[in-house]
């Protein structure tokens, strides 16, 4: 996936603040979308949601 960054390095960049926060945003989206489909994977093997 994206860039690691070195922990103990705290001086980001405001381009490394805001790749940061894009990929950031798409992992919460991704995110978003595996849970819809693990809720439908539920309801089809009979759990309620």
């Amino acid at each position: 996936m994206g860039h690691m960054v070195d922990r103990k390095h705290r001086d980001f960049s405001e381009e490394d603040i805001a790749r940061l926060t894009t990929e950031l945003s798409g992992m919460f989206a991704k995110s978003h979308e595996l849970e819809e489909e693990i809720k439908k994977n539920l309801v089809g093997i009979g759990f309620k949601i």
